[in-house]
């Protein structure tokens, strides 16, 4: 299991990288845990959805094992369509550990967990399970969402706030958290603390392209709002995209340490200049002391 971190040095916000959240119904909240729902078009007629489960490590049981400390955990998912039918299953055991002298503040973080599943359109159910395999301690969610479909307008994936985004060169060794050549852990809760970074990152489909240049004719500018006031906004300037035709990704760091404590809203607009459609996508986050 990966350990939420946000210690990475900030950067610039405009320094290019090299979710929807769904409402959950729990019925048996003894683990503190979160889900998150977040989609990327895979083709015309699937899209992947993205399933992202995260604890609070303070409710896990650790033990000893040769001198690390480890928590495990049991995960499991069923999806459901809304007649009931059952379309996909994961389960999967996963393991955060720490050393005894870390233990004290590994048990402040939170640890998260994804599953990717390709699922056609359409609206379902998925009823997470999440177990610790030492305490037996668990809670049962059930939380319905709807798959979009992707056309031939101009559109984009979910909106998904980082507390890690960095480009990735080995994909073998494990998928887990990858986007194309990007690695992103969502930030479940949007809450980071002041002088940590806070990742962007989001999928545009179907944007037109210049046929003189060869590349994006969209514009795409960040908006940082705070109590209802535009205090900052900066335009994507594609630097390190190497995407074109029907998929462009942005991927961008947010240096927080200009950023007093308080509630703030990113959004990125997106213009396409050959069709004139225009979309927003928004998410809010939140700076700690």
């Amino acid at each position: 299991m990966l350990r939420l971190r946000d210690e990475a040095p900030p950067v610039n916000f405009d320094r290019p990288v090299g979710a929807s959240t769904s409402s959950p119904v729990t019925e048996n909240d003894l683990i503190n845990s979160a889900v998150q729902i977040s989609y990327f078009k895979q083709s015309d007629d699937r899209v992947i959805v993205a399933f992202t489960i995260q604890t609070d490590n303070r409710d896990l049981v650790f033990r000893d094992a040769g001198g690390i400390q480890s928590a495990r955990l049991n995960i499991s998912g069923r999806i459901t369509s809304v007649a009931g039918r059952r379309i996909g299953y994961f389960e999967d055991v996963v393991t955060t550990t720490a050393t005894a002298e870390e233990l004290a503040e590994a048990k402040e973080r939170k640890s998260a967990y994804q599953k990717a599943v390709p699922l056609p359109p359409g609206r379902y159910r998925v009823d997470i399970l999440v177990r610790d395999v030492e305490s037996g301690a668990a809670s049962i969610q059930h939380v319905g969402f709807a798959v979009p479909k992707f056309g031939t307008d101009l559109a984009s994936s979910s909106l998904v706030l980082a507390s890690l985004l960095e480009q990735v060169s080995d994909v073998s060794s494990s998928r887990q958290f990858l986007i194309g050549d990007k690695k992103v852990i969502p930030n479940l809760s949007g809450t980071y603390h002041r002088g940590a970074l806070v990742g962007i990152y989001m999928q545009i489909y179907n944007a037109g392209i210049d046929q003189t240049t060869l590349r994006p004719s969209v514009d795409v500018e960040y908006a940082l709002i705070k109590d209802g006031k535009e205090i900052f906004k900066t335009p994507e300037d594609w630097r390190g995209n190497s995407a074109a035709g029907q998929r462009l990704t942005l991927a961008r760091l947010l240096d927080s340490r200009r950023l007093n404590p308080g509630d703030y809203s990113i959004e990125v607009r997106v213009r396409d200049r050959v069709s004139g459609q225009l979309l927003v996508q928004t998410a809010k986050f939140t700076i700690v002391p």
